[in-house]
């Protein structure tokens, strides 16, 4: 494993991690009507994921379709803190994790620590 693959297992503990910090309660509802974001660039994202997976990890295990989903919802979310606001897009990185990009991640923690 090289210090960057370890440098990435430990950010997705670190994005699951703070999944679980992020009290909406606590945050003012945004009823606000902002702009749709930008589409996805699905392409782009797996041309990254590509270059992140170590070699060895076999396509089929799904490592370079969890990574690309996990970096597509994040664009996203970024996105949302540059062009909205931060209640938005804390709304939808937790909403995120419970519904789409957290499944990726665990699924590629998994992948990673087989490998590992």
């Amino acid at each position: 494993m090289t210090a960057d693959h370890g440098k990435m297992i430990a950010l997705l503990d670190e994005l699951a991690w703070l999944a679980h910090t992020i009290e909406l309660a606590e945050l003012a509802f945004d009823e606000t009507e902002y702009d749709d974001p930008p589409e996805s660039n699905l392409r782009r994202s797996n041309e990254i994921a590509r270059v992140w997976i170590p070699a060895g990890i076999e396509e089929r295990d799904g490592a370079v379709d969890d990574l690309s989903g996990i970096l597509d919802d994040l664009i996203e979310i970024r996105w949302r803190f540059d062009h909205t606001s931060e209640a938005d897009a804390l709304f939808y990185f937790q909403i995120g994790f419970w519904s789409h990009w957290g499944h990726h991640l665990r699924s590629l923690q998994k992948i990673l620590h087989d490998w590992y």
